[in-house]
């Protein structure tokens, strides 16, 4: 069973649950929606194989079975992504491998990868490998 969390935005449906086998075209859409963070993390555009990557990219000394790979849904639509090590570096800590999100959810405004803030998602408990 896949669990499912749902977040209170006013006038939204917003949905957060376990990655299924089934999301891997939404996701590949996704990744093709946010070109400009591709490009600008790794100066490619994404590639098909990058939706199977989620499934096998740890940091060192991470274990697999503490891997979480969460899709965000706006309204029924893939919106975003998140693959996240619980309790790596260290006990009670979360890396953060990628929290992607589609450019039309971003924000009211119109921001681009190379805008997005990266290092505010570490703190403490938070790591970003």
């Amino acid at each position: 069973m896949v669990e499912t969390w749902m977040l209170e935005v006013p006038g939204e449906r917003v949905l957060v649950r376990e990655l299924a086998p089934a999301d891997e075209a939404p996701l590949i859409r996704l990744f093709e929606e946010c070109e400009d963070w591709f490009l600008a993390a790794t100066g490619l555009p994404s590639a098909p194989g990058d939706v199977q990557s989620l499934y096998y990219g740890l940091p060192e000394g991470a274990r697999p079975e503490d891997k979480v790979l969460l899709v965000l849904e706006r309204d029924g639509v893939v919106a975003g992504v998140v693959d996240a090590v619980r309790d790596h570096p260290e006990p009670g800590a979360v890396a953060v491998g990628l929290f992607l999100l589609a450019p039309w959810c971003r924000g009211g405004a119109a921001v681009s990868a190379t805008d997005w803030p990266g290092p505010c998602w570490s703190g403490p408990g938070i790591r970003l490998w």
